[in-house]
């Protein structure tokens, strides 16, 4: 363009900027926005926002707050999707007094009015750091005020009060939903399905169960998958699979994390024989679903059994997770294989597959044990020079 004669105009840095951005190269991106400042060019609200999404994403905080300094000192007018931008970046990041100082901004300018999906971000952001209370008020506060019948922002927030167990809160919401003329949605039925299991109602659980089916929603493989995690939980691994043969029979079907469900429920009866005929017969098993397997013969000390699984994993081009090489090399240790698992250990480094403190932990404890301190003192030394190529930054 420079060569044509032809001098960017602020559309071609945005794009430029929101191009570094999305790929990740944010430090770039602030780059070009200082070669527009110093050509005199002035950044719109637009390219201010892309800028704020991609700090957000990569937790800079610091430099948020100070580009937010820039767009108020030069006057700019914000609109809905930069305040969106703030209100769902500071929720990301746990800074729920933030979020709502911002919101609180937007309101009081009378310019822009929040929308669902700024409140769904609060309620997301306060339910997950346990603020049920104040959840529960912010919730009353923008129905009575803002959207009275977004059932969306109650599923939220009985889903926070499901999650710690605390079913009576959650009934009481579901009952307002109710009242308010809203329809539930199968959403807030699982969330208090979900709420009964964790109370370890399974009588009450099941009751609630039965009534969904009756009513004019339709049970998904979520809903069955959390009733039989509980049975699963309680011992019952025969109920658990006729609701499972129940829920293929109604032609519903069952995803990664119910068969998971089912083998990690076989796995604690030592039935592993049925486990492997529910993986032989599943498609798409992910890592998660190998790793229960893996997991139930490393419970049981079969180390063969649970490598044999591993290796079946690696033919079917499934890339193992650090869970699934943790789970290997304590198996190792509890049997007493501290040098394999050192083998193992070190064969993992050479690759480069990424492993967590607790093999690192694991191993050193079991050389320990065995009387081998300065076998433990040289992987400790081993896990140093690994932190200092990965995360420099620590050591500076």
């Amino acid at each position: 363009m420079r060569y044509q004669g032809i001098e960017p105009d602020l559309v071609t840095y945005t794009i430029l900027i929101a191009g570094h951005c999305e790929g990740g190269d944010v430090e770039e991106g602030m780059k070009i926005r200082k070669d527009i400042l110093d050509k005199g060019l002035q950044l719109n609200i637009v390219t201010y926002s892309v800028l704020l999404n991609a700090l957000f994403k990569k937790g800079l905080v610091y430099e948020v707050e100070n580009l937010l300094g820039d767009i108020y000192s030069i006057g700019l007018d914000m609109d809905v999707i930069a305040y969106s931008i703030l209100i769902h970046g500071y929720c990301k990041l746990g800074e729920i007094e933030r979020a709502l100082e911002v919101c609180d901004v937007m309101c009081c300018s009378q310019k822009v009015v929040p929308t669902s999906l700024n409140h769904l971000s609060i309620l997301l952001g306060l339910c997950k750091k346990g603020l049920l209370v104040e959840a529960r008020w912010y919730l009353e506060n923008v129905a009575s005020r803002y959207q009275p019948g977004d059932v969306i922002l109650y599923n939220v927030v009985i889903d926070g009060y499901a999650k710690v167990g605390d079913i009576g809160n959650a009934v009481c919401l579901y009952d307002q939903i109710v009242v308010a003329g809203m329809n539930p949605t199968i959403i807030t039925c699982n969330s208090l399905l979900y709420g009964y299991c964790k109370f370890g109602d399974l009588h009450a659980a099941e009751s609630y169960f039965r009534a969904i089916e009756i009513s004019n929603l339709l049970p998904t493989a979520v809903t069955y998958t959390t009733f039989m995690d509980a049975l699963s939980e309680a011992g019952k691994v025969d109920t658990m699979l006729s609701f499972f043969y129940e829920m293929v029979g109604k032609g519903i079907k069952p995803n990664a994390v119910t068969y998971s469900v089912v083998i990690k429920g076989l796995c604690k009866q030592l039935r592993f024989r049925d486990a492997i005929h529910f993986l032989n017969n599943m498609d798409g098993a992910d890592p998660i679903t190998y790793n229960t397997l893996i997991q139930g013969f490393c419970e049981a000390q079969d180390i063969q059994m649970a490598f044999c699984i591993h290796d079946r994993m690696l033919c079917c081009g499934l890339v193992p997770t650090p869970v699934t090489y943790n789970l290997l090399i304590n198996v190792l240790c509890l049997k007493g294989k501290v040098i394999q698992a050192e083998m193992l250990l070190e064969s993992l480094r050479e690759k480069g597959i990424e492993l967590r403190k607790f093999a690192y932990t694991t191993v050193i404890k079991a050389q320990c044990a065995k009387g081998m301190p300065y076998d433990a003192i040289s992987l400790v030394v081993l896990r140093v020079k690994d932190l200092e190529v990965l995360c420099p930054q620590m050591f500076v």
